[in-house]
């Protein structure tokens, strides 16, 4: 069950795992955004909301609050991590970005923010 948000549907470009952090590439597909890759900074998208094969199309939760009954979050910010991975703790190295905000443990409200390069 999930709060309202709101989304787009693309193509996964690789195989894509439900709620990791995803970003666009050249060809109009999405891939895992990861924090440690300076060059992607900027292009965050949002949280893939299924998961889905290569070449198939997968809804990107780009703000509003998704429920996940296996996430067990303290309040506060959740940062982009390694291959769209979700995190609280902060990088110290590559990019610092806040794509939502725990509200309670099982839900995200997402907004992905500005990125801070750290290094």
């Amino acid at each position: 069950v999930s709060a309202p948000y709101i989304s787009v549907s693309l193509i996964a470009g690789t195989n894509i795992s439900i709620h990791k952090v995803v970003r666009p590439v050249g060809d109009g597909t999405i891939v895992y955004a990861d924090n440690r890759h300076v060059p992607q900074v900027g292009k965050t998208l949002g949280i893939s909301y299924i998961s889905a094969l290569e070449g198939s199309v997968v809804p990107v939760v780009t703000s509003g609050e998704v429920d996940e009954p296996t996430w067990n979050w303290s309040a506060g910010e959740v940062y982009l991590g390694i291959n769209g991975g979700l995190t609280q703790t902060p990088p110290t190295s590559g990019v610092l970005q806040v794509v939502g905000v725990a509200m309670t443990p099982t839900r995200l409200c997402v907004g992905v923010q500005l990125p801070i390069i750290l290094n």
